[in-house]
């Protein structure tokens, strides 16, 4: 089940980032910036995941 909502979750994220990339566009960011952003947020939100999610236990 938890493979099902993951996927679900990425094609709908996949979907939504034309919006954002229009968005980025109208407020004047070239092709190259729009993908610099997207890494930024990407890693920024891989980084916090990783802090809550996949502490080692000791």
């Amino acid at each position: 089940m938890n493979s099902v909502v993951c996927i679900t979750s990425a094609g709908i994220l996949w979907g939504i980032i034309a919006i954002f990339i229009s968005l980025l566009k109208d407020l004047g960011f070239n092709s190259l910036q729009c993908v610099a952003i997207r890494v930024f947020f990407s890693a920024l939100c891989l980084v916090s995941y990783l802090s809550i999610f996949d502490r080692i236990k000791n």
